[in-house]
């Protein structure tokens, strides 16, 4: 019951967001009373003025006492930094006042607990109660590390443009990636200047032939993959292949940076990550990052790594930030361990839920014989791919206050095809997604063909 409270008010907050940006909501003139929209959304008249008041502290509505609620003077505008803005591009979360009010709270609690002592020099690999929470937190997505095999790094990002430099056992020099990949790995390897190698990364599967020819013959020193809810394709390896792609890396002695950025959106208990099915346990590089389910600003992520790269990781590190932020470890340890963390995630996978199943509606509805697309049931991305060019479409689009990511960003350029986007459901409504697809259908039937059908030839 909680639950569905905590759910009826998130989406009464939403839907006045969104009916002001249609103009449904004019700014001066009285919105719907607390007792209207408890009758229009079933709901007991509390949950309505939750709503409301969680509105008032972001400014977008104000009350006058007797009289109501009214929106602000160009809230609607404001508050989405131009006027009907869609965003379907964006791939950090919004910020939720009340998550962001809790981590507030554990910030209060760490400090109060350990005061200056967070202001001091810590270690490169992490505060040790932290590392030890994580080898705990990791076990429920299967990932088994003890917190020596941990290092607590400032995002993912941090981690790859350490790895991308990094001397590696096997004593090679290139870096494999999929394609299309997530771009921050292209602009790691670019700053280290490091060789990059693609391998094609389809909407069914990874060419595995092809993958394996690269392990053999390439001088190969790492494959940096997302197997779960890729970005920016949105799809998922099968255990299979998954099986396939680590026995390839352990007979070729290639080392897998695992991405798992997505993993606590799995709904899925059985769908394990590529670490857990290398039965060797030394050759997979595993990263987890809070930024993408939690706050985007929170730059505190994970690495797990075999024995044999943890010094030489430690000092990089070292050279890199030295320690790290305490404080952020403290009280983000803090988040955790009162239940907070699982709470949010909860709330927050039934809520991409919906968003995708609003995406799925609004394909079906709108783009039969204009696009295949891959949704998955949660996450953040949705792959499209039309037999237009992506790049026109993008630009008009945008000329319609619609923003969408053309796929080719994260493609090396013997790799690009100018005909996928990526839509990103983190920071639109179910009735935004709708609104999107419906301009993005209507745009696509004004477009040239660009000599490639969406469902003839795959990612080709």
């Amino acid at each position: 019951m909680v639950l569905a409270d905590e759910l009826k008010y998130r989406v009464i907050v939403d839907h006045i967001r969104s009916r002001a940006t249609a103009g449904e909501f004019q700014p001066g003139k009285r919105l719907p009373s607390v007792r209207e929209l408890a009758l229009e959304y079933s709901c007991n008249k509390a949950t309505v003025v939750r709503a409301y008041t969680e509105l008032e502290k972001q400014h977008f509505v104000y009350g006058k006492s007797r009289s109501g609620y009214f929106l602000v003077e160009d809230a609607s505008i404001k508050q989405r930094g131009g006027e009907g803005i869609i965003d379907l591009a964006t791939g950090m979360p919004g910020i939720k006042p009340e998550t962001l009010s809790n981590f507030e709270a554990c910030i209060h609690r760490a400090l109060e607990e350990e005061g200056e002592g967070l202001f001091t020099a810590i270690p490169p690999e992490g505060l040790a109660s932290f590392r030890e929470l994580l080898s705990s937190f990791l076990t429920g997505s299967q990932i088994f590390a003890k917190p020596s095999d941990i290092m607590v790094v400032s995002g993912v990002q941090q981690a790859l443009s350490i790895l991308a430099g990094l001397p590696f056992p096997n004593n090679r020099q290139n870096i494999l990636v999929e394609q299309p990949t997530y771009l921050g790995v292209l602009e790691a390897c670019r700053a280290a200047n490091v060789n990059v190698l693609g391998v094609r990364r389809t909407r069914e599967h990874i060419d595995l032939a092809d993958l394996e020819r690269l392990f053999s013959t390439g001088n190969i020193k790492f494959f940096y993959i997302i197997p779960r809810m890729h970005n920016p394709m949105g799809t998922s390896l099968s255990t299979r292949e998954k099986k396939e792609i680590a026995g390839l890396a352990n007979a070729h002695d290639v080392y897998i940076v695992e991405d798992d950025f997505c993993a606590d959106l799995e709904h899925d208990s059985k769908s394990d990550p590529l670490f857990a099915l290398d039965g060797e346990k030394s050759r997979v590089i595993y990263l987890r990052s809070f930024s993408k389910t939690l706050l985007p600003g929170l730059r505190v992520g994970a690495i797990v790594l075999p024995q044999l790269l943890q010094n030489i990781f430690r000092e990089h590190k070292r050279a890199a930030d030295l320690g790290g932020p305490a404080l952020l470890q403290r009280s983000l340890e803090i988040f955790i361990k009162s239940g907070m963390l699982e709470a949010h995630h909860k709330l927050l996978r039934q809520e991409y839920r919906e968003r995708m199943k609003a995406l799925s509606d609004a394909c079906d509805e709108y783009l039969p014989g204009l696009a295949a697309r891959d949704i998955p049931e949660c996450g953040i991305y949705a792959g499209l791919e039309v037999g237009k060019s992506a790049g026109l479409l993008k630009g008009r689009l945008f000329d319609r206050n619609v923003r969408i990511k053309n796929v080719d960003m994260g493609c090396l350029p013997h790799f690009v095809t100018d005909n996928r986007i990526r839509v990103s459901v983190c920071k639109a409504t179910p009735e935004e997604i709708r609104a999107g697809i419906a301009a993005i259908a209507d745009v696509l039937k004004k477009l040239p063909k660009n000599g490639q059908a969406p469902f003839e030839h795959g990612l080709e």
